[in-house]
Formats: structure tokens, sequence, C-alpha cells
């Protein structure tokens, strides 16, 4: 015996493109549409939940790394122009000492 179970509908396969067709809230054939959108939704957010940390870890990233960090880059970068701007000042200040001397050796 064949122990097979058909199911018919009349107008054939119109109920299974429905499925992906009809949509709205009201709707009472949207079932299936609406079910999908809401698992879409809940796994994104669950994906968005996973994939961000907290906001107590992230504070504490910032405040222990990131800001830290930040503020030691910008105070060896400002150190360094300081130096260098401190050698051009004082090459250009023995540049103007070494004239000056020479006008006064000529005098």
């Amino acid at each position: 015996e064949d122990f097979d179970c058909t199911i018919t509908v009349p107008g054939g396969l119109w109920i299974v493109s429905g499925f992906w067709k009809w949509q709205g809230l009201t709707n009472p054939l949207a079932v299936f549409r609406n079910f999908l959108i809401c698992m879409c939704w809940a796994l994104l957010v669950i994906c968005i939940g996973i994939a961000l940390p907290p906001i107590r870890t992230m504070r504490k990233t910032y405040a222990q790394d990131i800001v830290p960090g930040a503020i030691a880059d910008s105070t060896a970068l400002v150190e360094a122009r300081a130096a260098q701007v401190e050698r051009q000042f004082e090459s250009s200040a023995l540049t103007e000492e070494t004239i000056s001397n020479e006008d006064i050796l000529k005098l």
C-alpha cells in the first residue's frame, strides 16, 4: 500500500505564490509573509545586540584606551612640532647673530 497524502487546492499553486505576495496586517492570508518579516526583525535585533558591546564596556574602552591614547599621540605631535620650531628659531637666531657680528667687524 501507498501511504502518500496528497492535498490539492482548487486553482493550483496560487496559495504558494500568495504566501509571498499577500501583505497587510489585517489580511488573514498574509500570516506567512508577516511572520517572515517579524522573524527578520528579531534576527536583526539579536545580531545587533551581539555585535555591539554593552554601553559600560564601551565607556571603559573609551576611558582607558582610546582617549588616553589620543591624548598621548596629540602630546607627542605638539612636542615634536615645538622642538622643530625651536630648532628653526635657533638656526635663524644664529644666522642673525653672525650677520650682526660681521657688521660690527666691518665698522
